[in-house]
């Protein structure tokens, strides 16, 4: 769980994202992804990430709230983003409780392309 937890925090942090600006994009996952865990994951999974609400899920996510790390070499696509964002909401509990978090939808390149 570690790793993909590892693997969304690395689209976060290259400025991936929704329908929202580029500049919103963390905080959305986060709160998108925080609500999922907390729907989804029973609270011993919860404890071993050390989050006792939402809110901690998110700050773990998006540190501050005002979004990951920018790249100047990106084209951002806000449609692909928002197909990301989607697919995330519509994972279902048992394809999260088996590892499933990183969707091709979410892949990096396709909502943030190198120039």
């Amino acid at each position: 769980m570690k790793t993909n937890l590892l693997l969304l925090s690395s689209l976060i942090a290259t400025g991936c994202g929704g329908g929202v600006s580029e500049d919103e994009f963390a905080a959305e996952f986060a709160k998108s992804y925080c609500a999922k865990m907390f729907e989804c994951m029973d609270q011993k999974a919860l404890d071993f990430m050390g989050w006792d609400d939402e809110e901690a899920c998110r700050q773990a996510m998006d540190g501050d709230g005002k979004g990951g790390d920018k790249s100047d070499d990106c084209n951002y696509d806000s449609k692909a983003a928002d197909d990301c964002l989607d697919a995330f909401d519509a994972l279902s509990c048992d394809d999260l409780k088996s590892g499933t978090t990183t969707l091709p939808e979410c892949d990096a390149e396709k909502i943030c392309p190198s120039n």
